[in-house]
């Protein structure tokens, strides 16, 4: 009977798992393409508009498909508008901002921070209770920060160091976007209408702000490498919110905070295979750091008995 139960759970979680390597490989080959994009010449702001409006336009026919339309109510709304703008517009408006200027693999080691910033939100909410592994991983986190910051010879040239310190904001969006999540989306939104909606939302969100920065831009007649890059992305971010809603859904957003660790190390790895990044000892001592970090703070909640974000 053992034995039957175990093999039960092992296979209730191969969808799940399988999800969790999609998102994971593939947020960290966007901090790859977002630096093609933008290197290429498509303005940080219309690349995110973009990327929003056409992933939105895929996940709108996959509703019209599947029979499941967004909602116009007010709960369903607040939520397409918190995850829209705290869990895209905002944190990859930021990371296509910065992404000529500092190394993919860099950007992707401070998304090691997302769970631990969402871990101080909720205890300064009191969505969460105290655990010291808790506090052990957010320290190790950000000894690892300083060890991309602080020496001179982590980075390839220092003046990056501001750079990064304006990357960590995207986490700290992403931390926000999980707290507002846990509290605001309605228990009976299916995964494709809400995934439609946030995306949606992310692109009218971005509009005005396109007008005051009068940053604007369409394709050519020419379709290159950034134009790829920005089809490959759109279609990435439809993919991910479904497969974000879905795991959550079926195992859980502390099952999901462990694609933190594939999107890190896959970070890492696309940079090093497109760019040709040479890191430092500082980054790699850095990224030891994170990881293990991010390890104590997932594993709090079974070590210490935990629970979780409580709403």
């Amino acid at each position: 009977m053992l034995m039957l139960v175990n093999v039960s759970a092992i296979t209730s979680l191969i969808w799940p798992l399988t999800m969790l390597a999609i998102t994971g490989i593939g947020t960290g080959l966007t901090f790859s393409l977002n630096r093609i994009a933008t290197t290429e010449g498509i303005p940080f702001i219309p690349y995110v508009f973009w990327s929003c409006l056409l992933s939105g336009v895929l996940l709108v026919g996959l509703c019209v498909y599947r029979r499941a339309y967004p909602s116009l109510r007010f709960e369903h709304l607040r939520t397409y508008l918190i995850i829209g703008v705290l869990g895209m517009a905002l944190p990859v408006t930021i990371l296509a901002f910065v992404a000529p200027n500092i190394p993919a693999s860099v950007v992707a080691l401070g998304m090691t921070l997302s769970p631990m910033m969402t871990y101080l939100l909720a205890l300064a909410l009191s969505m969460e209770r105290f655990k010291w592994f808790g506090v052990g991983g957010i320290m190790l986190g950000l000894l690892g920060v300083l060890l991309i910051i602080v020496p001179e010879t982590s980075l390839p040239d220092p003046d990056m160091a501001l750079w990064v310190a304006i990357s960590l904001l995207a986490p700290l969006c992403f931390a926000l976007c999980a707290i507002c999540a846990a509290k605001f989306r309605p228990s009976s939104a299916r995964s494709v209408a809400v995934s439609a909606g946030v995306q949606l939302i992310a692109a009218i969100f971005l509009v005005p702000v396109m007008i005051v920065a009068d940053s604007w831009w369409f394709v050519d007649s020419e379709f290159g490498n950034g134009e790829w890059a920005l089809v490959a992305v759109s279609v990435f971010y439809a993919i991910f919110w479904l497969c974000f809603f879905e795991i959550v859904r079926l195992a859980g957003p502390v099952f999901f905070s462990i694609s933190n660790y594939i999107a890190t190390i896959s970070g890492v790895v696309w940079g090093l295979v497109i760019f040709g990044e040479a890191l430092s000892p500082w980054i790699w001592a850095a990224l030891a750091l994170m990881l293990s970090g991010l390890y104590l703070l997932s594993t709090r909640d079974s070590l210490e008995g935990g629970s979780g974000l409580r709403s």
